[in-house]
């Protein structure tokens, strides 16, 4: 096998563990431990736990992100847009879709919401907005479930 290729599947799915592993751990264990903390002790605690591994969580979404472009197009089959309407073409670009859609997501609900609770003494409200947030806990099963079932129908169409 291609050293290449095996580099770009093991940081495809190194950086998709650690991103979608450390989402699930933030969205349904910590974020519900700070909502329980007082509102003076929320603040350190968003600044400690959930600023702090927030630049890994990026990197590790971002590398998931460009090795999973790479599978598909420099080591996968996708050479031409026409490839795109092909079953691998669907599902790498379904794919793509979704990584797209939660990265968006978790940008623009949850890291805001924490920068101003770190940063100010609002976590309260802040703490309300993400408890009522109608997807928070939905995206990273969603993730998953959406990951696992392109990669079985892309095992079984082969």
């Amino acid at each position: 096998m291609d050293t290449g290729l095996v580099s770009v599947q093991f940081v495809h799915i190194a950086g998709g563990a650690a991103w979608l592993g450390g989402s699930t751990f933030a969205n349904l264990v910590v974020l519900p431990f700070i909502a329980r903390q007082p509102v003076d002790r929320q603040r350190g605690l968003f600044a400690a736990i959930v600023l702090g591994p927030e630049r890994v969580m990026i990197g590790a979404a971002l590398l998931a992100g460009l090795s999973g472009l790479l599978r598909g197009t420099l080591f996968g089959p996708i050479k031409s847009l026409a490839a795109l309407g092909r079953p691998y073409g669907l599902l790498w670009f379904a794919a793509i879709l979704i990584t797209a859609v939660v990265f968006a997501v978790g940008g623009r609900v949850t890291s805001p919401a924490a920068r101003q609770c770190a940063t100010t003494m609002h976590c309260g409200a802040q703490m309300i907005r993400l408890r009522r947030s109608p997807g928070r806990r939905r995206w990273p099963a969603f993730a998953w479930v959406s990951g696992l079932s392109c990669s079985a129908s892309y095992s079984s169409s082969r």
